[in-house]
């Protein structure tokens, strides 16, 4: 009987460490759904009071020339992040081809983001610097109507 009360709550805390959203300043890598060999490496912030029961801002930062992606992920937590209510993810994608491979990140990311997170749809940046402003205005371009 020790056995089992004991194997249940390890299956209870598993899920439970399992099931809750890592907060502060972290990487996660993102495999692309129809090609392993394609993904991110994201640097997130996500507030250290996130709950779930309230709606986030999101800013996607493509990071550019002078700076890493957890270097523009830092700035961003430091100017804007720790005052508001914002999730900020910077992304590094490796293996990519063509700018299709990152039009689809962008979507198979977004449908990530938003079944994971609670995100304000309504309130959700793409931004870029150097090279990742290039990088921003073309994904925009590729998704008017999102």
């Amino acid at each position: 009987m020790k056995k089992i009360v004991l194997i249940f709550f390890f299956f209870v805390f598993a899920f439970k460490a399992y099931s809750e959203v890592q907060t502060g300043k972290f990487t996660n890598d993102f495999y692309f759904s129809y090609d392993i060999s394609k993904y991110a490496v994201l640097y997130y912030y996500v507030p250290e009071d996130y709950n779930a029961n309230e709606k986030y801002s999101l800013i996607i930062a493509w990071y550019g020339c002078g700076l890493t992606p957890d270097g523009y992920r830092d700035l961003l937590t430091d100017v804007i992040a720790v005052q508001k209510k914002v999730i900020i993810v910077a992304p590094v994608i490796a293996n990519q081809e063509t700018m299709q491979d990152y039009v689809d990140f962008n979507n198979e990311f977004f449908k990530y983001i938003y079944a994971n997170y609670s995100i304000d749809t309504n309130k959700t940046i793409i931004t870029g610097f150097s090279w990742g402003g290039q990088l921003a205005f073309e994904l925009a371009l590729s998704n008017p109507e999102d």
